[in-house]
């Protein structure tokens, strides 16, 4: 608070006032003046001059008593000029009458209204001037009609009189501002004995305001120091109770995993839980859980009436009001904590923000009690982990290289105690190896010169003698300005390894010997896998034997070779494959080869050689044969690649190995083939002579018909049935029978052309499918096969058969039917007519009526 500076003068509204005054006054004077000026005649000059130095000596009055007043130079020019020209009007008075009329109105009227604004200013005492200013103004008019010889004499006691009362009313209003100005400065002194009062009381409460802000740091401060979050805890309870009145406190810890509240301490009142009689919270239900899923504090005055307790009403435990608190600590909530009031009286603002204070001082301190305890572990841990390590850790000087530190560990490695290296000057470095030495110290200064890890393995002299090996590993540590302060590492005893390590050096060399070979073995056998992928997908042997050969290549660069196949049923070879240079001249098959007499893979030798082999160098060339149940079915044979001498170059075993294996695969694949050959004839044609089935016939014939159709071509039907087959089962028997079928199934196969289909339809009939046949071409090869089957001599067991005839029924697409059934029934129809009209003839079925 500002003591003021000075005493104020007046008002504004006095000011202007007394101005007011002082104008209608200047103004009164000049035209008492001009009145008299006017009025006046020759006669009476003496007194014109005396009313006029009357008029001059209350004007300066004037003057001087403005300044005297204050109000300036200035204000008192003002007022002169403004006084000069409201007397404009009444010095016309002696020229013009109606000018009297207009001064005696202006001056009464201006005389009124200066009374209101003068009295409450100056008091009635001052209300006497205007009123004999305008007894004045009446004298003045009077003088025009009643006394004009009186006129001079008058005017100046009059103005004798008005400067004398102006005069002692200037003097009066001087004293009155002395007093005015007692009075302020009475009131002044007052003000400043309240203000210095006021800063007294101020300073009072600063101070108490100082003393309570100290007492909530020291407070504060006092929850910061403690090492465990129980102590934090009862110095948070301290300070509560110190400052705000409480009646119960409490901490809950989060489980997150659990989602509730768990309590860890409370003073004061037990709160449980009500509805499983335990002290856990859910977490974000009530008004702790709510503070906690929040994560801002709560004040909850009236907590009877809040709907977010976790009681029943008429349930809810005698709590008021309540404060919860969250324990927060890097952006995370561990906790809360809560204050409970059972009293009428509620929680301030003010006293919830003093807990909310001293609750973030107490989160800081569990939150730094946390931390010292972790750090504690953290440390134990640690002095546990050097002291059990096997490893020696160390700190060394920069300077010097000398240990600042070193583990126990140390001993069991050098022989020497830690105490020695540390306190009794004993230096590492003294005990390496004196071949290493060099070596470690140019290390030592590279490391130095990069500030860079180091890791180094190097010997060192036992305490007993021995050498050791031991491996270095530090990493600088840097001071403020950069500059490395001292070495951290560790040294480990890696004798044993070391001596592993010579051991599996020549293993390790070995093993790289057969880790090569395994790598060639490895893409031999993705090799070998792939030709038996490309072995299993051909469609037959031909294919098979240019897989072989296109991957023997692969196998074996440079090499040469040649693989053969059984024909048939024989044991002949003939020759299927050629690769690597090789001439059918050089590589003909061989009837003596000892592979294939001992059905086994046989290198060539000096004395086992065959024709095919004999001009090669020994062990140059082997012969694999291709098996299939104990039988020879080809024979693989592969020779090495040429020197530059024209023989060949040795095979080693695991090339011999190599061959025998593709040897195996491809016997297997082409074993394969076989039997899928064998099996895709029996699938399709009969068993016994050797046409195609009926089940072939019907996927043939539908097959024809389509094409026919999409083509617009033709297509004809030829149905066979042997004459009296049954009188030839009967004489002689079904084996005469088969014999029958075989012979005219096989005249029947040799009759067609390739792209004709021959079938056995079923017992002694026989389905020829014939593309691009007319009716007429069909009857004529009717014709034929049947005059042919006259000149067939079947017989079995030495006995002849007889003389065979057929009966043929013909169809034809599209002029006898226009699908499968219907052309097989008009087929069928025309055999049946044939045998109707007494066999061995051709009949034509019966064309179709077609409607234009």
């Amino acid at each position: 608070m500002l003591a003021p500076t000075q005493p104020p003068l007046e008002s504004t509204h006095e000011r202007h006032s007394f101005l007011r005054f002082i104008m209608w006054q200047v103004w009164g004077a000049l035209a008492i003046g001009a009145s008299i000026i006017a009025l006046g005649d020759a006669r009476w000059r003496v007194l014109e001059v005396i009313g006029l130095s009357g008029i001059l000596v209350y004007a300066c009055i004037l003057l001087i008593a403005t300044i005297l007043l204050g109000q300036g130079l200035l204000t008192a020019a003002r007022l002169a000029i403004s006084a000069g020209l409201m007397a404009i009007g009444p010095i016309g008075v002696g020229v013009l009458p109606q000018a009297l009329t207009f001064f005696v109105l202006t001056s009464v009227l201006g005389a009124v209204t200066a009374i209101p604004v003068l009295a409450p200013v100056f008091g009635r005492g001052m209300l006497a001037l205007p009123v004999a200013q305008i007894a004045l103004v009446i004298w003045i008019a009077l003088q025009e009609w009643a006394i004009p010889t009186a006129v001079g004499l008058f005017n100046s006691a009059g103005v004798l009189v008005i400067s004398s009362v102006m005069l002692s009313m200037i003097w009066m209003q001087h004293r009155y501002n002395q007093h005015q100005l007692a009075q302020i400065e009475r009131r002044y002194h007052a003000l400043q004995q309240s203000h210095d009062e006021l800063m007294r009381q101020d300073e009072l409460a600063s101070f108490q305001r100082s003393r309570e802000r100290f007492e909530i740091w020291q407070l504060s401060q006092a929850m910061l120091e403690p090492t465990t979050i129980d102590a934090v805890f009862q110095q948070a309870e301290y300070a509560l109770r110190s400052l705000v009145p409480i009646d119960a406190f409490g901490l809950y810890w989060l489980n997150s995993e659990a989602g509730v509240l768990e309590p860890y301490a409370m003073a004061g009142q037990d709160l449980p839980h009500p509805a499983t009689n335990t002290w856990n919270i859910p977490l974000g239900k009530g008004i702790i859980g709510h503070a906690v899923a929040s994560g801002h504090s709560q004040l909850v005055n009236h907590a009877q009436h809040d709907p977010r307790s976790l009681y029943a009403p008429g349930e809810r435990p005698a709590i008021e009001h309540m404060i919860a608190c969250p324990v927060r600590a890097r952006d995370l909530t561990l906790g809360v904590f809560f204050v409970t009031r059972l009293n009428t009286r509620v929680f301030t603002e003010i006293e919830f923000e003093l807990v909310q204070l001293l609750l973030s001082c107490a989160s800081l301190g569990i939150a730094n009690a946390r931390l010292i305890e972790e750090t504690t572990r953290s440390e134990a841990r640690f002095r546990s982990l050097v002291a059990n390590v096997p490893s020696a850790i160390y700190r060394a000087r920069a300077s010097n290289w000398s240990e600042m530190f070193i583990s126990a560990a140390v001993e069991g490695i050098t022989g020497y105690s830690a105490q020695e290296f540390v306190k009794e000057g004993r230096e590492l470095f003294d005990l390496i190896h004196p071949e290493d030495r060099a070596f470690v110290s140019a290390a030592l200064s590279a490391q130095r010169s990069g500030a860079l890890p180091l890791s180094l393995e190097y010997r060192i002299f036992h305490a007993d003698g021995s050498i050791r090996w031991i491996c270095d590993q530090n990493r600088p540590a840097f001071d403020a300005s950069g500059q490395i302060c001292w070495y951290d590492g560790v040294i480990t005893d890696v004798t044993h390894q070391k001596h592993i390590e010579q051991a599996l050096y020549t293993a390790n060399a070995k093993l790289a010997r057969s880790v090569r070979d395994l790598e060639q073995r490895t893409g031999e056998l993705t090799t070998l896998s792939q030709m038996s992928e490309m072995l299993q997908s051909s469609q037959n042997v031909v294919e098979s034997c240019h897989v072989a050969a296109r991957f023997a290549e692969q196998l074996f660069p440079g090499s040469s070779g040649a693989l053969y196949l059984c024909h048939g049923q024989s044991s002949s070879l003939g020759l299927m494959m050629l690769w690597g240079g090789s001439t059918p001249a050089q590589r003909q098959p061989c009837s003596g080869c000892k592979a294939i007499e001992r059905k086994r893979p046989q290198v060539y030798s000096a004395d086992l050689a065959c024709a095919s082999c004999a001009t090669h160098t020994p062990n140059s060339t082997i012969c694999v044969p291709l098996l299939n149940q104990g039988h020879v079915i080809g024979l693989l044979e592969l020779s090495a690649p040429s020197t530059r001498d024209g023989g060949h170059a040795a095979l080693s075993a695991p090339q011999q190995q190599l061959a025998i294996t593709v040897g195996e695969h491809l016997a297997l694949a082409i074993a394969n083939q076989m039997l899928n050959e064998e099996l895709r004839a029996d699938a399709v044609r009969d068993s016994l002579t050797g046409l195609f089935n009926r089940r072939h016939m019907v996927e043939s014939l539908e097959r024809e018909l389509r094409r026919a159709e999409r083509t617009r071509g033709m297509l004809g039907l030829m149905m066979v049935d042997i004459d009296y087959f049954k009188r030839v089962n009967d004489t002689f028997g079904h084996a005469a029978g088969d014999t029958l079928l075989r012979e005219v199934g096989e005249y029947i196969l040799h009759s067609i052309r390739a792209e004709d289909i021959a079938c056995r339809y079923g017992g002694e009939e026989f389905l020829l499918i014939i593309p691009n046949a007319s009716a007429d071409d069909l009857r004529r090869r009717a014709e034929d096969i049947r005059r042919g089957m006259h000149d067939l001599h079947v017989s079995h067991g030495g006995y002849p058969l007889g003389k065979v005839t057929v009966s043929i029924g013909i169809a034809a697409y599209p002029e006898h039917a226009s699908a499968v059934e219907q052309l097989l029934q008009a087929t069928d129809d025309a055999l049946y007519t044939a045998k109707a009209q007494g066999r061995d003839c051709v009949v034509v079925a019966e064309a179709i009526a077609r409607i234009a």
